[in-house]
């Protein structure tokens, strides 16, 4: 995600759908893709605390 603008968290989301659909075709395992889902969601947590702070908007 590096380089990616944290204001397009649409674009970054679907980024990382793509990586963990990616990851599930090759490797077909639920503990991989259950691992992979966790990973997106911290991921996506953090780019939307990164574009709140550009902004300058307080995150709860």
């Amino acid at each position: 995600m590096v380089g990616k603008d944290p204001t397009e968290q649409d674009t970054i989301d679907e980024l990382m759908t793509q990586w963990l659909a990616k990851i599930c075709d090759e490797n077909r395992s639920c503990s991989i893709e259950k691992a992979a889902r966790n990973v997106i969601f911290a991921l996506s947590l953090g780019v939307c605390k990164a574009g709140a702070h550009i902004g300058h908007l307080k995150m709860p």
